[in-house]
């Protein structure tokens, strides 16, 4: 299932990941852009604040709570988010990581008794919380804060501090911890249901385009697109002075399938035939259904008649493929049609989307009345003795 199809929106409850996993990789791709608009303004404010705090600790000229290394600490921690804010990537996710527990160790391992470890707690504090924005998903986050929590209760009881404080140290890291999940829990929970809505109607969007320029039984162009893409290839071809070919195919005695089998196999048919010209066709080719069983390909860079025949020929062997149906009576059924094929050329037969169209259309009717499974050219002078005016099957 593609990111494109995408119905089931839903992310698990605890994990918030998406259910779908296209759509889990195209969030997560998508994320740090979000991340770089969330975080950026916050670093860039605070980052000045911080060094300077730490400069003026280190000169002797102010003394903070929670020394000069909680303060170089925190600059050093809000580092490592710019980083995140301008190069997301999961290595230097990881590495904030590691930095945010690395710097709760190098901080309390200044420590020496409990007052020194309470002039800390404010700065372990900030860790808690700031973990939780290392990388947008909030388990991130839990994971980090927890690190940090360890590395508490372990330094705690490395220095044999009294049991009573190490549970206030502990209940004040727990709520903490237990306020910063429930933020960025929230906060992530409201960007992915975001994600999801917009995400939602882009492809209801691009599901609506596509109905209105697409044929909605064969999934081909429809006549509208066709339109815009020969407008295209017309303003190409006037630029570069080069030249393509309108193919107008029209199938063979069609309707006896319809009145033989019924209208459910010709509509399977149908779209068996538009299968076997889109793989037959190049891939800078148009293959469009313009009406009933009428198809028009527009092929780019023709340089002259014999490549136009060359590219009738593909059209004739895709529409030649049996076809392979069933019946109401649930019997299998091989069916192979043939087509007409008209062909008029741009700049010499027109250079308008109209004159081309309809010419292409005359040119198969010609066809048609040369004993059909024909390719015939358009001859401006209505001359059957004109050469590019004969009738023929054409052969790759």
């Amino acid at each position: 299932m593609t990111v494109e199809n995408v119905t089931d929106f839903k992310f698990d409850r605890w994990t918030l990941r998406y259910r779908n996993r296209d759509l889990e990789t195209e969030y997560m791709e998508h994320a740090p852009h979000a991340l770089i608009r969330a975080v950026r303004p916050l670093v860039l404010a605070m980052m000045p604040i911080l060094f300077v705090m730490a400069a003026m600790e280190l000169g002797g000229l102010i003394s903070l709570p929670a020394g000069w290394l909680s303060a170089v600490g925190l600059a050093v921690m809000l580092a490592m988010l710019l980083l995140v804010a301008f190069y997301a990537s999961a290595w230097v996710e990881y590495a904030v990581l590691a930095v945010f527990v690395g710097t709760a160790v190098l901080m309390l391992s200044t420590a020496e008794n409990e007052a020194d470890f309470s002039r800390l707690i404010p700065g372990l504090l900030l860790v808690v919380l700031l973990s939780n924005y290392v990388h947008i998903r909030y388990i991130f986050g839990i994971v980090g804060a927890a690190a940090v929590m360890i590395v508490v209760t372990a330094f705690s009881f490395a220095r044999e501090f009294n049991p009573i404080y190490l549970i206030d140290v502990s209940l004040y890291l727990v709520i903490g911890l237990l306020a910063s999940i429930s933020i960025s829990y929230t906060v992530e929970r409201q960007r992915r249901r975001l994600y999801a809505q917009v995400k939602r109607l882009a492809i209801e969007r691009d599901n609506q385009a596509r109905l209105a320029l697409h044929d909605s039984l064969t999934g081909l162009p429809n006549r509208l697109l066709l339109r815009e893409r020969m407008g295209q290839s017309l303003a190409r071809a006037k630029r570069h002075h080069g030249q393509f070919a309108v193919l107008f195919v029209d199938l063979d005695d069609f309707k006896s399938v319809n009145d033989t089998y019924g209208h459910n196999v010709g509509d399977d048919v149908l779209r068996q035939i538009a299968q076997h010209l889109k793989d037959k066709v190049r891939d800078e080719d148009t293959v469009a259904r313009i009406g009933g069983d009428e198809f028009v390909v527009l092929s780019e860079h023709i340089n002259d008649d014999r490549g136009a025949q060359i590219a009738a020929a593909r059209i004739q062997d895709a529409v030649a493929q049996e076809c392979k149906a069933k019946s109401v009576r649930d019997d299998t059924m091989y069916i192979q049609v043939t087509c007409s094929i008209g062909i008029a050329l741009c700049p010499r037969d027109g250079d308008s989307l109209d004159d081309l169209i309809n010419r292409a259309d005359t040119a198969m009717y010609r066809a048609k009345r040369a004993g059909k499974d024909q390719t015939q050219f358009f001859n401006s002078e209505g001359n059957d003795d004109d050469p590019n005016s004969k009738a023929t099957r054409s052969a790759s």
